[in-house]
């Protein structure tokens, strides 16, 4: 698994249930870990599985220049779209919360700017989901044997 316990753990031991559509029980126990929508370590009772650390190119810089005289508004083959504005506040312990002010777009969040104003977008292949592949894991849950 490649990851080291820490404290507060960023595993989450997980026990989920449910029936197929054939109406077959199914019942998984294992860990995950937050935004991972499958149990990275686990069993069905039958076989049992582990995944480790991977590599791969999973984030994407987009280049957006908002339109000139709109800050919030920006082009995309569709067409105009304005930014969405929501404020986020952290809290920091013995200290000031942080707040500030994430602008989203169709692609993710803007996460910089280059010096000339051009807008760094972030696009996570995690929340597209054409991005990830969940078949694999869905047969594992369900296997006999291997």
């Amino acid at each position: 698994m490649h990851l080291h316990l820490a404290l507060p753990p960023i595993w989450y031991r997980a026990q989920i249930e449910f029936r197929t559509q054939q109406g077959q029980s199914v019942r998984l126990l294992g860990v995950t870990l937050p935004g991972v929508p499958a149990l990275v370590v686990g069993t069905n009772f039958h076989v049992a599985w582990g995944f480790t650390n991977t590599e791969g190119d999973w984030v994407d810089l987009i280049r957006v220049r908002p339109l000139p005289g709109h800050p919030n508004r920006y082009q995309t083959p569709q067409g105009i779209r304005r930014m969405i504005l929501h404020p986020e506040r952290i809290r920091v312990r013995g200290g000031p919360s942080l707040r500030f002010t994430v602008r989203d777009t169709i692609w993710g969040p803007v996460v910089g700017r280059t010096p000339s104003g051009v807008w760094l977008v972030s696009r996570w292949v995690g929340e597209d989901p054409r991005g990830y592949r969940i078949n694999a894991e869905r047969a594992l849950e369900r296997a006999q044997d291997v």
